[in-house]
């Protein structure tokens, strides 16, 4: 096998996946009843079908590429079966704890206080399947589709670091993005990324994605990236701080870059030690850990 055909397919795939992501998301805007001369989107509805869109631009780019460029199934980038059930629990509980750690961490140096609770169950379900759809969309793209290749052609930590700084340059345009929040963004990349070039599954990412997006949003009453989009939980930052993150939200504070690096280390050392860096399943990361 040629190994420059891995970055090559990454090449090849940007202008058709910008053209007809970009188009299926026009779509979404005018199908969700959004005005183009106001600010977009204007509720999490709206977000939410814009997001579908965007999913489904994405799902269908990729399934094409893999069957006519890349000659691979779908099913390739990730979609295995085998401790799926335990991969997403354990992804689930990872996002969890790091947000309300670091929440109670903000919480207790008094950067942040809480205000209340703002409950909208129809809000509420509509976040849930908003992250479910970034989470989708990402994972396949940056892990599934751009991961996968480079690790055809690269050796599999220049690889993960390739497609984290590729995942941090996909929010550049975010509101309030900074040096704190790429740095923040590329580390959340080779967490992501760290899993996958050990399990080449993308249970344990997805989930982890979701959990990391909804309980920062939702739960703990930050900005998502720089987006401010409907939270359960009403919390009050003291200032702007590089603690709190500011207007980006968790993932542009320092506070996130301690608990990212944590993380990061507790999965190199697991798969390192205790599998000779060959394939395992993602579940014994938390198994070991705790």
């Amino acid at each position: 096998m040629d190994k420059s055909q891995g970055w090559k397919n990454v090449l090849k795939i940007i202008i058709p996946y910008l053209i007809i992501v970009s188009v299926f998301e026009l779509i979404g805007v005018y199908a969700s009843g959004q005005n183009f001369y106001q600010n977009l989107p204007q509720t999490t509805l709206q977000t939410c079908v814009v997001s579908f869109s965007s999913m489904s631009g994405t799902l269908l780019t990729i399934w094409l590429f893999c069957k006519y460029i890349d000659g691979r199934h779908l099913i390739d980038l990730g979609f295995y079966d085998g401790y799926i059930s335990r991969d997403v629990v354990y992804g689930l509980l990872m996002g969890l704890i790091i947000m309300i750690g670091g929440s109670a961490l903000l919480l207790s140096v008094r950067q942040l206080s809480y205000e209340g609770i703002n409950f909208n169950a129809a809000d509420l379900c509509y976040s849930v399947l908003l992250y479910t759809f970034v989470a989708f969309t990402e994972e396949l793209l940056l892990r599934g589709y751009v991961l996968n290749n480079f690790l055809d052609s690269f050796n599999k930590y220049i690889a993960l670091a390739l497609s984290a700084v590729i995942f941090s340059l996909m929010h550049g345009a975010n509101p309030h993005i900074g040096v704190l929040p790429f740095v923040n963004l590329f580390l959340a990349g080779i967490l992501l990324g760290m899993s996958y070039i050990f399990t080449r599954k993308l249970w344990f990412p997805m989930a982890l994605h979701f959990s990391w997006n909804f309980c920062q949003g939702v739960l703990c009453g930050f900005h998502v990236s720089g987006q401010d989009i409907y939270s359960l939980t009403i919390m009050k930052r003291a200032h702007d701080t590089i603690w709190n993150g500011g207007k980006f939200g968790f993932e542009g504070s320092v506070t996130c870059i301690i608990f990212q690096l944590v993380a990061i280390a507790i999965v190199y050392k697991i798969y390192s030690s205790k599998t000779g860096e060959q394939p395992v399943a993602a579940d014994t990361i938390l198994q070991e850990a705790a």
